[in-house]
């Protein structure tokens, strides 16, 4: 094999990662801008998560479990399961997001990991 990551075997979550790491890394600047304004009134800048979500999880679609949310913005989603006893890995290119989802998750007295 050569070092080209579609050549590379996905066999852990961190091998996973890495692998997103090298396929999305160049659009970050983008996207930290982007959340450097809280303020946007955008549906998906609030501290609650996904209405969809909610009912997915109340109506037994989801469970109690392990998640991994990728793009995971602001946390909110990821504070949502956590707040229901998941154990979550919350990643996002963005470091700007990653902070304001440590803080929400803070606030919330999640504990819970983030990752860039």
């Amino acid at each position: 094999m050569d070092n080209n990551c579609y050549d590379k075997m996905i066999n852990s979550s961190e091998d996973l990662l890495d692998l997103l790491d090298t396929l999305f890394r160049e659009p970050a600047p983008f996207w930290n801008q982007f959340y450097t304004d809280r303020n946007r009134g955008l549906p998906f800048f609030i501290e609650f998560p996904d209405e969809n979500l909610v009912s997915y999880f109340h109506n037994g679609f989801l469970k109690e479990g392990k998640v991994l949310e990728l793009g995971c913005g602001n946390g909110r989603n990821s504070v949502f399961f956590a707040t229901q006893g998941c154990t979550i890995d919350a990643v996002d290119i963005s470091d700007v997001a990653i902070a304001w989802g440590k803080e929400l998750a803070l606030k919330n007295n999640c504990d819970h990991k983030f990752h860039l």
